[in-house]
């Protein structure tokens, strides 16, 4: 894989308010990006439908969108990230941010809530949400969604789950709904990673399954 290692900036648009808005395009391909990542044991879920892999480094969840380079962290909510950075390409990201320096000024302090307690709903909504995403942010029960998610990993035994497998057998819930709750349960204790992967997509095992032997 050729690593693209300097911006290419190009005219984009121009926005709402008059701003001429550039664009960077690494010219790697999702392949040639996955195929980097595997080789360097990070594990990621493709995103289809977006040009984003959904990126999983120590204990935070990152967005990469890789025909940009552009990339950002989510919250312990899981909700879409405000601020994006820009990498030139795949290889820039991991090694000058997420394994680099420059994470210290982007890695904040913030703490989870109890894991078992509902998250404050302004915590899941934008300043100047509609009125339904508010509505929505306010009828959304964290607590029991985290625990029903650690009984469906629980349920799924040694063999374990996935976060596209639990999404597609229990479409009543939206997809972030269920793929926001097992960051918060690793981050409790709750659950663990052994680094398989089913259908590219990172299998999730009860904590109990920790010492026993995966094959």
């Amino acid at each position: 894989m050729k690593h693209t290692k300097k911006y290419t900036w190009n005219f984009n648009r121009v926005n709402s308010k008059g701003k001429v808005i550039f664009k960077h395009l690494t010219k790697e391909s999702l392949e040639d990006v996955k195929d980097f990542l595997d080789k360097e044991g990070v594990d990621y879920d493709d995103c289809s439908g977006a040009t984003m892999l959904r990126v999983y480094y120590g204990n935070s969840v990152y967005q990469y969108f890789y025909t940009t380079g552009r990339w950002a962290k989510y919250n312990s909510c899981m909700n879409i990230p405000k601020k994006h950075y820009h990498s030139t390409g795949v290889k820039d990201f991991l090694t000058r941010f997420l394994r680099g320096k420059n994470m210290k000024h982007i890695n904040s302090n913030e703490t989870m809530d109890d894991l078992f307690e509902d998250t404050t709903p302004s915590k899941l909504h934008r300043k100047g949400s509609p009125r339904t995403s508010i509505d929505a942010a306010h009828s959304v029960p964290t607590a029991r969604m985290r625990r029903y998610v650690l009984s469906l990993i629980d349920l799924a035994g040694l063999k374990g789950t996935t976060i596209k497998e639990m999404n597609k057998n229990h479409p009543q819930y939206t997809t972030s709904t269920i793929s926001a709750r097992p960051c918060e349960l690793e981050r409790g204790g709750h659950i663990f990673y052994a680094g398989d992967k089913r259908d590219r997509s990172r299998v999730i095992r009860h904590i109990k399954y920790k010492n026993a032997n995966i094959s």
